[in-house]
């Protein structure tokens, strides 16, 4: 009996494990981002900041980058709390984008 119970134990434990991945390093080497224009390795997320909000989710959708709305006028909006490293997250004020970050 305590055998089983032990083999149950070490069984559900082995389960839990990350296999292999490192949990503070997020998955990077899936970030959409096409590496064969040089334009498109300079892109900084923060260049979004200042810019209309339809402007800067149309710069994300044109480089296929996953982005949201994550405040508006200091109302936070309803968004998952997963963590996506090559999401934009945009504050917005007035219209225009006023923080990005990303996850």
């Amino acid at each position: 009996m305590k055998t089983a119970l032990s083999l149950i134990t070490l069984l559900a434990f082995v389960s839990c494990q990350t296999q292999g991945k490192d949990p503070k390093k997020p998955e990077m080497e899936k970030m959409s981002r096409p590496s064969d224009d040089s334009a498109e390795k300079d892109f900084d997320p923060k260049s979004l900041v200042g810019m209309p909000l339809e402007k800067a989710q149309k710069a994300c959708d044109e480089r296929k980058l996953p982005h949201r709305v994550v405040e508006i006028d200091g109302q936070p909006q309803i968004v998952t709390r997963d963590f996506r490293p090559e999401r934009l997250n945009f504050t917005v004020n007035e219209g225009k984008v006023t923080a990005v970050t990303m996850g």
